[in-house]
């Protein structure tokens, strides 16, 4: 039985970034997952982007917007989609705060004796769902042979706990973990792997979209290179705003 999602509007909530890649990215995926409905599959008739930083106005104002839109268009109910890997700060705490503002300034801008018909619901954050990740991860051709190392790369968070999803991926994969933020960086993980006699290493980073963050990832990647001619370095690309994303997180949706 095809599910209904004639009466959901669906806002995709990103970090933000002052790159325009990433929004532009962010924009094409939305385009994807609205020919999804074209293509005869239900889904949400109206979905929008948000970001927690780095935007004009605050995220709840933003959600308040999108949801008076989709009020108007008749929605009873707005689905708030995190579009982060990890739990960290940003999920666990930042965009529930936002949601709950959102909530309030609903209320009030009805008239106090009437009730908003309309439910403002956070939906687990992406990366949280089983395989995910695999749809982040290139492997890049293969570099061979018994002195070859890897390395899965992810932003990290300062709620360590929410790190641990990353050593258990890259443990799937047998990879060794690394963070951009947190301990232990890419620089030291890619020492580590050199002193263990490892000539070629392959970098996978976790990350949705490119930007800031994996441009210099990349220039990175490049001194190692120069400072070790002997290792063959392999790096591999965010997924982007692919089918296969905009297919996942309808199928999240739904």
């Amino acid at each position: 039985m095809k599910l209904d999602f004639s009466d959901s509007a669906c806002l995709l909530v990103t970090h933000g970034s002052r790159d325009p890649r990433p929004q532009i990215a962010l924009d094409h995926l939305v385009k994807l997952m609205a020919d999804d409905g074209d293509r005869g599959t239900a889904s949400p008739s109206l979905i929008g982007t948000g970001q927690l930083e780095l935007a004009p106005d605050p995220l709840h104002q933003q959600i308040l917007r999108f949801a008076q839109l989709a009020a108007d268009r008749g929605k009873t109910r707005v689905q708030i989609l995190p579009l982060f890997l990890l739990a960290g700060v940003h999920v666990m705490e930042d965009i529930p705060a936002e949601v709950n503002l959102a909530r309030l300034a609903l209320r009030e801008s009805f008239d106090p004796v009437q009730e908003p018909n309309l439910a403002i619901e956070i939906l687990p954050y992406a990366g949280q769902y089983q395989d995910f990740w695999k749809l982040l991860i290139h492997p890049v051709d293969e570099i061979g042979a018994s002195l070859a190392g890897k390395i899965l790369l992810a932003h990290g968070s300062r709620r360590m706990a929410a790190n641990q999803a990353i050593v258990e991926i890259a443990a799937q994969i047998e990879a060794t973990p690394a963070f951009w933020s947190v301990a232990p960086d890419l620089e030291s993980q890619v020492m580590s792997q050199i002193k263990q006699g490892c000539r070629a290493i392959q970098i996978l980073p976790y990350f949705l979209f490119e930007g800031g963050i994996t441009d210099a990832i990349e220039q990175q990647v490049q001194r190692f290179s120069q400072q070790f001619p002997e290792v063959r370095f392999k790096l591999a690309r965010p997924i982007g705003a692919t089918q296969a994303l905009a297919d996942f997180l309808m199928t999240l949706i739904r």
